[in-house]
């Protein structure tokens, strides 16, 4: 009687709890911030779901202007970002629609994948507490459990990405936080249960990981390692390993099929075309950047610095930086320099198998956030463009190392008294949390934003939201004709940035322009300062057109700059597109000479011809 009243109250607390975590953690971020904001004021990835739900990748035959985030691929207009949230984001989209009400919220379908990751990471370090043995069990283990639930869902960087401006690309990166820590949580209950089809199933998840965003890559493949090294330890199956990366292989193989069909290469993942109104960052993109042969010492010590120290270094060299970079702070730092220097002590061979068993818990999940720490870092050490957000991908590696650093504490409470176990585990909580609000005070500051009113949530109300999409979907189905030549001050079509129409006609470092697509495209522009030294380059979509001729009209100046000398030059490819519309983009100076400001450049004219 007494033990299924006890089971009655442990399953009461954890059901409040997780009540309690779930409403704080939607009242206090964008979720539900204000009353009936529940659809996310930008449409990319609903627009995806919309094409989906049609049978298409595309989201139109035409071109609906260069906006944040899309592209044109010759064949259509496409969002950049990958398919893995509309993948997510469908199911809910089609019931709705089935039930004639439609459009789905958005806001309420992110918060049901945060209760499923809440979920399966209290599984996850249930999981690891068994592992442990049953010394680790009772207060002590409910106690630390959730405090690492929390210290994941309402720490630096997820609750950061949902605070004062949730845009798209924001909640993108939040979903790719709630799928690494999903895959942590996977690992940890396929360690306490392992299985062939659990193993199998851990690697395909991992694989499919890759469609929400391509940095997810890291934290599949240090699941895939870890989950590889741990299945080989205990059943010394090597055809169950490699089975289990084919399956890894093939999750990945599905990004790759979309990207070939949506933009013609598996390895293009639209970025190289994406438009994002910031025209140093287009320019980075489309035809490189002086970051990208950075010295590896001062890169590194850039990003260091980036993660840690809230950008106090910059290297000299150009880079676009935006925005603040207070994502982690130097206890963070601590923590991944103590896992590096234990991850040797877990690994070594022990001698029972229950120590054998804990240490491979504790090695393994260091194995994990450091590979996943490891591939991150070397993908953005020489990124075009540095931003805090970006820096949120390493999030759950740095966590995954704090949370086997409490589990290997841990052990060294381990003891048959259970009042003294009760009262180290009591101290242990009592640090934690004074760590916690250390780490977190600064995101802490959300709480009194809110209180007054200063959460900007970019969130609609559903008739707000139902008036812009039928106005965005006017706008994409219109048929808009482009002519083949335009003059200065003659506005482009969907035009929108590297063209001063009101001023001088000067450029930025790249210029997109929608025009029909052809053969060759002929520039004619002026240099305001004679001795500067251009290198015009044009890339139609995903390709680059040669320089086939070059004219100086010296006895016709420009009409701004009497000094300037006029140039015509034509680019032209041997193969005509295979399609009737095309993007244009021409980058004006030397990759070397790529900076923020403006550029010596007057454009006079672009014209198309075969």
């Amino acid at each position: 009687m007494r033990d299924w009243f006890r089971k009655v109250l442990d399953f009461a607390a954890e059901i409040i709890l997780f009540i309690s975590v779930i409403l704080l953690y939607a009242g206090f971020s964008v979720l539900w911030a204000k009353s009936g904001g529940l659809y996310s004021a930008f449409l990319c990835h609903y627009l995806q779901v919309d094409a989906l739900l049609k049978g298409k990748l595309l989201l139109s035959p035409n071109p609906f202007g260069n906006l944040p985030d899309f592209l044109w691929t010759g064949h259509g207009m496409s969002q950049n970002f990958g398919l893995g949230i509309p993948l997510l984001q469908l199911p809910f989209e089609a019931a709705a629609r089935w039930c004639g009400f439609s459009p789905f919220p958005d806001r309420l379908i992110l918060f049901f994948y945060i209760i499923v990751m809440i979920v399966l990471l209290n599984l996850g370090i249930k999981s690891a507490f068994k592992i442990l043995g049953p010394s680790f069990s009772g207060i002590m283990e409910f106690g630390v459990r959730w405090f690492l639930v929390l210290w994941v869902v309402l720490g630096v960087p997820m609750m950061g990405l949902l605070q004062w401006h949730a845009y798209y690309f924001e909640e993108t990166i939040y979903y790719g936080c709630l799928c690494s820590c999903i895959l942590l949580s996977l690992l940890w209950i396929y360690m306490r249960r392992p299985s062939p089809t659990l193993f199998l199933a851990l690697c395909l998840t991992a694989g499919l990981a890759y469609l929400i965003r391509p940095t997810l890559l890291a934290y599949g493949t240090a699941t895939v390692l870890t989950a590889s090294i741990y299945t080989y330890q205990k059943r010394r199956n090597l055809k169950l390993v490699l089975t289990g990366f084919l399956f890894f292989g093939l999750g990945c193989c599905v990004n790759l099929i979309f990207n070939y069909y949506r933009f013609g290469n598996p390895f293009e993942f639209g970025y190289s075309t994406n438009f994002s109104a910031i025209p140093v960052v287009d320019y980075s993109l489309r035809f490189g950047y002086p970051f990208q042969h950075e010295p590896l010492w001062t890169a590194s010590k850039e990003l260091i610095n980036a993660l840690f120290f809230n950008l106090s270094y910059r290297s000299p060299t150009f880079r676009f930086r935006e925005g603040a970079f207070a994502v982690f702070d130097i206890f963070y730092l601590a923590v991944l320099v103590l896992g590096i220097f234990l991850l040797p002590f877990f690994l070594l061979p022990k001698k029972s198998k229950q120590l054998y068993d804990r240490a491979g818990l504790i090695g393994l999940t260091l194995c994990w956030g450091l590979i996943s720490f490891g591939i991150l870092f070397a993908f953005y050490l020489h990124f075009p463009s540095l931003a805090g957000r970006y820096l949120s991908d390493f999030s759950m590696a740095l966590n995954a190392l704090f949370m086997s650093l409490v589990l290997a504490s841990l052990l060294l409470f381990s003891s048959k008294n259970r009042l003294k176990n009760g009262l180290l585990g009591l101290g242990f909580l009592v640090l934690l949390s004074g760590a916690f609000y250390f780490c977190n005070k600064e995101d802490l500051v959300f709480f009194r934003a809110y209180q007054k009113g200063g959460v900007d949530t970019f969130s609609m109300n559903r008739s707000e939201f139902i008036g812009l999409q039928n106005s965005f979907h006017w706008q994409m189905m219109r048929n808009i004709h482009l002519p083949y030549r335009l003059d200065c001050h003659h506005e482009p079509v969907a035009q929108q940035v590297g063209w001063h129409m009101s001023g001088d006609c000067s450029v930025e470092a790249s210029t997109t322009i929608f025009l029909p697509a052809s053969r060759c495209l002929t520039v004619n522009y002026s240099v305001s300062q004679p001795d500067v030294v251009l290198d015009v380059r044009v890339k139609r979509n995903f390709t680059f057109l040669k320089l086939t001729g070059t004219r100086e009209f010296k006895d016709h100046p420009g009409p701004f700059y009497p000094l300037a000398t006029e140039v015509e030059e034509k680019f032209c490819s041997q193969a005509s597109p295979a399609y009737s519309t095309a993007l244009y983009t021409i980058g004006w100076v030397p990759v070397a000479d790529l900076k923020e400001g403006a550029y010596p450049v007057v454009l006079h004219s672009v014209k198309v011809s075969n």
